[in-house]
């Protein structure tokens, strides 16, 4: 497989993962019932792979 490609996938999975964890803080802060723990973010990030 092609190395460059394969980083260049990774990079864009992982930001898109990071701005869809930033998304669910936004929301958040509109519902006080939601509570975001550090734990919670790291699943959202992992589960995008």
């Amino acid at each position: 497989m092609n190395g460059k490609r394969i980083a260049i996938a990774t990079t864009i999975g992982l930001l898109c993962e990071l701005f869809c964890a930033y998304g669910t803080i936004g929301v958040a802060e509109s519902m006080p019932e939601l509570v975001i723990t550090t734990g919670l973010l790291a699943l959202i990030v992992y589960n995008e792979y």
